[in-house]
């Protein structure tokens, strides 16, 4: 279920998203279909859809799901952890992508929306002192911040360099 609070979903999500199938990057346009009750995207160069799962969590799928109306947990990329009916730009969820025999987490993946990310840089609190902890700076945020789950993404690079 979307969480009333929330601002309506954007109308274009991109991913980056370098070591998972290739296709899958670039930019989705919402849908006016609402699979399991949420919002639903299709890539502008192929046949992939960003939706949500029975079960609560975002994946990206191809035309074999699609065709079943997305009635079953699968695709390429998939979060670690439920959304909670926010939207995949602003879920704080880490993601995992198929590597044909089982789930790897990437933190590499990074869903934003560009009409609401002009500078999304602009939103990073300050790193220098190594005092911030990205399990414990959820309060820096706003739920219309769209940037935490690019933020949280390159804390996470940052921190394992």
């Amino acid at each position: 279920k979307r969480l009333s609070s929330q601002p309506p979903p954007p109308r274009v999500l991109r991913l980056v998203s370098p070591n998972t199938r290739r296709g899958l990057e670039g930019d989705y346009i919402l849908e006016q279909e609402r699979p399991n009750g949420q919002p639903l995207w299709r890539h502008t160069g192929g046949a992939y859809w960003f939706f949500s799962t029975p079960k609560g969590r975002w994946s990206i799928a191809g035309e074999d799901v699609a065709a079943e109306g997305f009635s079953r947990s699968s695709g390429w990329i998939c979060q670690e952890m439920y959304h909670g009916g926010l939207t995949p730009d602003n879920s704080p969820s880490g993601w995992m992508f198929w590597d044909g025999s089982g789930f790897l987490v990437d933190v590499s993946v990074e869903v934003m929306a560009p009409e609401q990310n002009v500078n999304c840089r602009a939103c990073l609190p300050p790193v220098a002192d190594g005092q911030n902890d990205p399990d414990n700076c959820s309060s820096l945020f706003s739920n219309t911040n769209r940037c935490f789950a690019s933020w949280r993404n390159v804390f996470s690079r940052s921190r394992s360099m």
